[in-house]
């Protein structure tokens, strides 16, 4: 739910808001882009680690590594 003085903040800053952003993005994309090693093995981008270890692909891996253990 928006409130009033959100949206009429937002308007007033939204050039000052949107130059933070693309700063923030600028300063930090190397890092959140960046590639990790899943405890499976799979290579992904830091930001779908969740989401990938959720996977069936995920899940399928880990059952094996544990049979092998």
């Amino acid at each position: 739910m928006v409130h009033k003085y959100d949206k009429e903040y937002y308007e007033r800053s939204k050039e000052k808001i949107l130059n933070q952003s693309k700063k923030w993005y600028n300063e930090n994309k190397a890092e959140y882009y960046s590639k990790i090693q899943c405890e499976c093995g799979c290579m992904i981008q830091k930001p779908t680690l969740k989401r990938h270890q959720r996977s069936k692909k995920h899940l399928k891996l880990m059952a094996a590594k544990l049979l092998i253990i």
